[in-house]
C-alpha cells in the first residue's frame, strides 16, 4: 500500500512492444527491499537512498504458465517456463531499459538479479549477458491471468465469451482469470470493463428467460 510521499512514477516505454515493454512500479521502501533481496546490505542501501530510487521492470508476453489451486492454500501456485528465445528477449529488454535509465539521468542501476554487477555508466552494459539464464533472479507478478480463460471452445476455455461457466446455469466468472493473455498494462480497467459487459449480458439473458441471475467470482488477479 502506498503511503503519502511514496515515489511511484508512472512512466512506460511502448516502443518495443509487443516483444517486450518497460515501465516502473511502486517504489516504497518495502518493495525496494524485496526487489534487492539478493544483494548484501540491501536494507541499509534502501534506508539511505529510497527517496532517490525507483523500481523499473521489463515485461514480455513470452513463456508458458500454469495456475493451480492447492488444498489448504488461499493463493494459487503459478509456474512459468521460458524458452531460450524468451530469455533472449528479456536480456535485450534489460539492456534497453538500462540504456533508457542512463539517458534519463540515472547515477547507478542495481539489477535485481543475484550476482549481476552494479552499473554506473552505459559502458558497464557490456557486463550484462545477452541471454538470461533460467535461474537468474525471480519472475514476479502481481497480476495473475487466465486460470479460467473465456471463449467458445470448451476444450480450451472455462467460460463462454461472456464469463458464463461452461455446463453451469447462473454461474459466471468476472475477474482477471477470464483474460486470455497478458495485457502489457495494468489490467484494472480491462477487468472492470469486462465485468460490466458480462453483468449486462447476464441480466439481459435472465430477463429474456424471466428469471434472476447469480454472479460468482473465481480465479485471482
Amino acid at each position: 500500500m502506498n503511503q503519502p510521499g511514496d515515489f511511484d512514477p508512472v512512466h512506460q516505454v511502448k516502443e518495443f512492444e509487443p516483444r517486450f515493454g518497460m515501465g516502473c512500479s511502486i517504489s516504497n521502501p518495502a518493495m525496494l527491499g524485496v526487489a534487492l533481496a539478493g544483494r548484501e546490505g540491501h536494507w541499509e542501501l534502501v534506508a539511505e537512498r529510497w527517496r532517490r530510487m525507483g523500481i523499473y521492470y521489463v515485461q514480455s508476453g513470452g513463456g508458458v504458465a500454469s495456475v493451480r489451486n492447492l488444498p489448504g492454500f488461499d493463493d494459487p501456485l503459478v509456474r512459468i517456463r521460458f524458452s531460450k528465445g524468451d530469455l533472449s528477449v528479456l536480456g535485450e529488454g534489460l539492456r534497453r531499459l538500462c540504456e533508457a535509465l542512463f539517458a534519463a539521468g540515472a547515477r547507478t542501476i542495481y539489477p535485481c538479479v543475484t550476482g549481476y554487477p552494479d552499473l554506473h555508466s552505459p559502458a558497464d552494459l557490456a557486463d550484462l549477458p545477452e541471454l538470461l539464464e533460467a535461474g537468474d533472479g525471480n519472475v514476479t507478478s502481481v497480476h495473475v491471468f487466465s486460470s479460467c480463460p473465456m471463449g467458445e471452445d470448451t476444450r480450451r476455455t472455462a467460460t463462454d465469451s461472456f464469463g458464463k461457466v461452461h455446463g453451469a446455469q447462473g454461474l459466471y466468472v468476472n475477474d482477471a482469470s477470464l483474460l486470455c493473455g497478458p495485457t502489457s498494462v495494468n489490467p484494472q480497467g480491462t477487468v472492470m470493463a469486462l465485468a460490466h459487459r458480462n453483468a449486462m449480458e447476464a441480466m439481459t439473458a435472465a430477463s429474456t428467460r424471466g428469471q434472476g441471475a447469480g454472479c460468482g467470482m473465481a480465479g485471482s488477479e
